[in-house]
């Protein structure tokens, strides 16, 4: 059932004040079907919502805003371990959960990130070494044009640093239906990550234990969205060729960075420590003191406040690094379009 002027400000992590003109809720292949139905004989956009962990919302959203809830888990035996297909609706770390209980490696190292698993593969979440598309086997979509059901694999994704097709080519085009991860029961831990790099030495060591030590982090490092409104982290950590991450290092000898593939990812979050904005705060809005590359709201702002404080950073450390930080989260405007080049 479609519904008109929503209150979304419960809907969004950041929990920025936002009304939708059109808002449904789908539990079903055929309700997504029907919603892209409605959405095109109305000329309305159609944005699709999960738990609203990884948006910026405006103050009035000018679409159909379809709620994601497609429910249910599927486990299958293999002979490594098991193959685990889970509906776009479900929540992500409830499912990671589900696995370690479970006793299978592969998706401990990304505990307790919000969101559900449908949007998982479209921002190709990752933390401590560990990217969604290491553990995915394929995913399903349905094509909001037609109404076909479709199996992409790995590849056909195009994955990237926090990047896929669907937020490029395939923007707009399919919603994720369900995610088929490839999981073992073979001990295989990712403890690279230096926080977790401890764990190397426990004897008999268990997919809980190295959830546990993730969660521990986490809780450490950033706050509860239900308890302080934030988006978890909010810029991207820039990604440069070696000579221009040696230059930067020479004149800031403390830069903070980590190799990737003959280039250099930057901690963005230092940056912003280091351009002084670590703890401040505008108003409602502000960067939280443990985690400089957190924004934090207080509950009653809303998108353009953010957008102001935002604007701050983005200057001050293209003016101290020569270094301009890309928001993470999708940012949409009034009429239901994403926000560019920001």
């Amino acid at each position: 059932m479609i519904e008109h002027q929503v209150d979304l400000t419960t809907f969004n992590s950041l929990r920025l004040t936002s009304t939708a003109s059109h808002y449904c809720r789908a539990g079903s292949n055929d309700a997504l079907r029907e919603a892209a139905r409605f959405a095109r004989g109305r000329g309305l956009p159609l944005i699709l919502l999960g738990q609203g962990s990884n948006m910026v919302l405006p103050t009035q959203l000018d679409a159909l805003v379809v709620q994601v809830a497609l429910e249910g888990v599927q486990v299958t035996p293999t002979s490594r371990g098991a193959e685990i297909t889970a509906a776009a609706g479900e929540g992500w770390d409830r499912l990671v959960a589900r696995t370690v209980d479970l006793n299978l490696w592969g998706l401990e190292n990304l505990s307790l990130i919000p969101g559900t698993v449908g949007a998982a593969p479209i921002q190709n979440i990752g933390a401590y070494g560990v990217e969604i598309k290491d553990r995915l086997k394929q995913l399903r979509v349905l094509d909001l044009a037609s109404g076909e059901i479709e199996t992409l694999g790995v590849d056909d994704c195009l994955f990237g640093y926090r990047d896929s097709i669907f937020k490029q080519a395939y923007r707009g085009r399919f919603a994720v239906i369900d995610c088929t991860f490839s999981l073992t029961s073979q001990a295989s831990p990712q403890l690279e990550y230096g926080a977790l790099s401890s764990l190397q030495t426990v004897a008999d060591l268990s997919p809980l234990q190295v959830r546990e030590s993730v969660c521990q982090l986490r809780r450490e490092k950033l706050p509860d969205p239900a308890v302080v409104p934030n988006a978890g982290s909010f810029f991207k950590n820039p990604v440069l060729p070696e000579p221009k991450a040696l230059e930067l290092e020479a004149k800031f000898p403390d830069l903070v960075s980590f190799r990737l593939d003959g280039a250099r990812k930057l901690a963005a979050g230092w940056m912003i420590e280091k351009a002084g904005f670590k703890g401040c705060q505008r108003g409602a809005v502000g960067v939280y003191p443990k985690q400089a590359l957190v924004l934090t709201s207080d509950g009653t702002a809303d998108a353009d406040q953010l957008s102001l404080l935002v604007n701050e950073i983005q200057q001050k450390v293209d003016q101290l690094f020569g270094v301009r930080l890309e928001v993470e989260p999708q940012w949409y405007n009034e009429d239901g379009s994403l926000r560019q080049g920001f």
